[in-house]
């Protein structure tokens, strides 16, 4: 999906790509932050790493700093082709700045976008959903450093964007707001556990084992 920002008077965006967005699954979900400066656009992104391929290579269920620095490459050139900014015209460059392990699947990608001229506009498009999965969520934030008289946005200008975004991650992340929409099986209480493990056991001892015809189940 694509978004059209207009540099001119621009001071800050919010967009969240799809409605009704399904934050509280972090799998399927990434963010990004842009900021303008000049003729420099510089996105952080922030995105699960199972969702690209063969990055977690011991199969440990995460991802080291070895095993993110051995498959950087594969996973800036990935996230080139799915996360694509544009100006009046394609940046001259397209770098990668900087990256670091948030935990044990997540990443930050610091990705430096170097125009001929500042640009007018920002065309940004995003199909990270064609890395893993359709409900894939992606929610933008966009910010001008700079307005054309060389002010600079205000430290409250900046809350003023951040807080409704953190406030939507904080309520969409609760497991309530995901099993209200039978995003899941529903929440079992704790004290239910042993119950819950030996109903489940005693029902995969006496059942019959049929053929596996299903591929791999991720949530």
């Amino acid at each position: 999906m694509t978004r059209r920002f207009p540099m001119l008077g621009f001071v800050g965006a919010l967009s969240a790509f799809s409605a009704d967005a399904a934050l509280a699954h972090g799998l399927g979900t990434s963010r990004s932050e842009c900021t303008v400066e000049d003729r420099h656009v510089r996105c952080v992104l922030t995105v699960n790493l199972f969702e690209y391929p063969d990055v977690d290579t011991d199969r440990s269920g995460s991802v080291s700093y070895g095993e993110l620095d051995a498959s950087i490459a594969r996973v800036f050139a990935l996230t080139r082709t799915h996360y694509i900014v544009r100006g009046d015209a394609e940046p001259q460059e397209r770098l990668l700045a900087r990256h670091s392990l948030v935990d044990d699947h997540t990443a930050r990608l610091e990705i430096d976008h170097r125009f001929a001229v500042p640009p007018q506009r920002l065309d940004i498009t995003s199909t990270l959903d064609q890395l893993s999965q359709p409900e894939h969520q992606h929610a933008l934030t966009v910010f001008k450093g700079r307005d054309r008289d060389g002010a600079t946005l205000s430290a409250q200008d900046e809350d003023a964007i951040r807080a409704p975004i953190l406030e939507k991650y904080d309520r969409e992340g609760s497991p309530y707001y995901s099993t209200a929409r039978l995003w899941d099986d529903g929440i079992l209480d704790p004290v239910r556990t042993r119950e819950a493990l030996a109903l489940g056991l005693s029902a995969a001892y006496n059942a019959p084992i049929a053929d596996a015809r299903f591929g791999v189940f991720r949530m």
